[in-house]
């Protein structure tokens, strides 16, 4: 199956025509608009495709050209609010001494004709773990809400204009090879801009990075084409200057040369100048990034093997997830402690001890609370019994007496003899309401539908005095 289909095709050209300030080219097929909208929404270039949409003539529905310019001018909004925030989170770093890194998204931006061409929906910084406490205080400082941390360090901050944070301590952790690399990364990193906390790596170590990124986004099935678009344009800029041995030996120490090949090749044959014919590797390439990883999965298997490693990687962080979550509950961190035990304020050396007794007093409140639930329970439930006994008894004092209860009449013998004669009017009552139909020996009747039925009471009241008065003659 190939993906690439003819909306896919056009929205690509659209992308190239922005990137290289070209004539956009006309649709001479027909253009499903739907589909290439949502594909483009899909890849978080809707905003881009935009820049190239508004040059195109009145060919394109302007129900779709109103929805382009309304993802267009959410993304100028929301670039517009990052960028104030970035200068006060900058600003507060410098001020507290905190070293940090500018993450990929964010340091793309500048690549582009326009910061608001690249979508960024979330900025990320990367801290050293001893400054962890110290930047929590300044986020909330700054008015950030802490949408949870997980158990690397990694913090999700959240701010009411609708700017997205995330601060990371570790990189690569999914794989062990990449993320031993990286752990040096401080070592790699310099002061850059006249700042003394923020630092940048040197353009072959921070290609190194944007291909470690896109390589872990592809295992996860989360690569677009923004990523393929930053590997473009970073090479479009730097590709002369780059030390091509230096890159090569680090990205085959992490196995990452070969995918990185194909990737570059993808980016020239969207974007830029591709001479040749398209291998069926790269076609397989292009069609797992258009997808996200649904199709093309057996040779991006071959080209990167974290994507083997993922599932089991999974297991291993849901596990550690749970384990975390587990200690961090039954030992929450000093300053959690120090509300509810003010004495720690004072010897905060005894944390271990009240540690130990928050637990105790945790495992007495459950006892407690159980002790409760049982005693509970058994009071309802011989509540309920009392209430059952005494209705009981309510029912039974009710009811007559034997010796109260009325003695039953002497049946007379023409009562007994009449009994036969009053079933025999009776089923002759019967069958005239079911069939209206009934029988005297030797005669036959038949009556019509409407007749009433007081004649049939009166005809069967007739037979049964004539046997009343045959019994009495007998």
């Amino acid at each position: 199956m190939r993906y690439r289909n003819f909306e896919a095709t056009y929205m690509i050209s659209l992308l190239s025509a922005t990137l290289n300030q070209r004539i956009p080219q006309t649709s001479t097929g027909t253009l499903d608009w739907r589909e290439l909208f949502y594909l483009a929404e899909y890849h978080d270039v809707t905003n881009l495709a935009f820049y190239t949409i508004m040059g195109l003539p009145d060919s394109v529905p302007q129900i779709w050209k109103d929805r382009f310019s309304k993802i267009f001018r959410k993304w100028v909004t929301i670039n517009t609010v990052q960028e104030k925030e970035v200068r006060l989170f900058t600003d507060a770093m410098e001020e507290e001494k905190i070293s940090f890194l500018v993450m990929k998204d964010w340091m793309m931006k500048r690549y582009y004709l326009q910061a608001d061409m690249r979508a960024v929906d979330c900025i990320a910084f990367l801290i050293k773990p001893k400054d962890e406490e110290a930047t929590k205080e300044l986020m909330y400082e700054l008015g950030y809400r802490c949408e949870g941390i997980d158990s690397y360090g990694t913090m999700h901050y959240d701010k009411v204009n609708g700017c997205r944070i995330t601060i990371y301590q570790k990189l690569f952790v999914e794989n062990a090879k990449i993320y031993a690399y990286f752990a040096k990364i401080w070592r790699r990193a310099q002061p850059i801009g006249g700042y003394s906390s923020r630092h940048a790596l040197g353009i072959d170590d921070f290609y190194i990075y944007l291909i470690a990124d896109t390589c872990e986004a592809y295992a996860c099935g989360e690569v677009d084409i923004r990523y393929i678009m930053d590997i473009h344009l970073y090479l479009k800029k730097h590709k002369a200057t780059l030390n091509r041995v230096y890159i090569d030996t680090e990205l085959g120490g992490l196995e990452l040369l070969k995918l990185a090949r194909y990737l570059e090749e993808v980016g020239d044959l969207w974007f830029g100048v591709y001479e040749g014919v398209e291998p069926r590797i790269c076609k397989d390439v292009e069609e797992y990034i258009l997808t996200k990883g649904c199709y093309g999965r057996e040779t991006s298997i071959m080209l990167c093997p974290m994507i083997q490693d993922r599932e089991i990687w999974k297991i291993r962080a849901a596990r550690r997830e749970r384990i975390y979550h587990c200690l961090r509950w039954c030992f929450p961190p000093a300053a959690q402690m120090k509300v509810q035990f003010s004495v720690l304020n004072k010897i905060s050396w005894l944390l271990p001890l009240f540690w130990m007794v928050r637990l105790l007093q945790l495992f007495y409140l459950k006892v407690k609370l159980k002790l409760t639930g049982v005693s509970r329970r058994i009071t309802l439930k011989t509540h309920a019994l009392s209430c059952k006994l005494k209705a009981k008894d309510l029912s039974d004092a009710e009811k007559p007496s034997v010796e109260d209860a009325p003695l039953p009449m002497p049946e007379t013998r023409a009562a007994q003899q009449s009994e036969p004669v009053n079933t025999e009017a009776e089923l002759l009552k019967s069958s005239m309401e079911e069939e209206q139909i009934f029988e005297i020996p030797g005669v036959e009747f038949e009556l019509p539908e409407d007749e009433d039925e007081e004649e049939y009471e009166a005809i069967g009241s007739e037979h049964m005095e004539e046997g009343e008065k045959e019994d009495t003659y007998q």
